[in-house]
């Protein structure tokens, strides 16, 4: 009974959201004064000029160092790879776990 009642609520969300998507879409809106065609291109060129401020936003605090990629751009493409803490720390306990099977001599 438990499972028909999880499965018979996963249809009614399913049924809700899918209802919700279809009342609440957006319509495209087309002003009568400037065509179609000129809002489009005017909220490509939007958009387009939003992506080339976030990239030029992200090279610049990369150049100074204080976001992930602390790192200058040539030494990323040289080779060199960044390894994130949590990377590290499974690298670290698998070292652990097993100490006689690696030892400094």
């Amino acid at each position: 009974m438990g499972m028909s009642l999880l499965f018979l609520m996963l249809v009614f969300l399913y049924g809700l959201l899918s209802l919700m998507t279809a009342v609440l879409k957006e319509s495209p809106r087309i002003s009568a004064s400037s065509g179609g065609e000129n809002t489009k291109s005017a909220d490509e060129q939007a958009t387009i000029q939003a992506a080339a401020i976030a990239v030029a936003m992200a090279r610049a605090q990369a150049e100074q160092g204080s976001g992930f990629l602390s790192k200058p751009a040539e030494d990323l493409a040289a080779g060199a790879r960044l390894v994130s803490p949590w990377w590290a720390l499974h690298h670290q306990r698998q070292l652990t776990l097993n100490p006689n099977t690696r030892r400094i001599r």
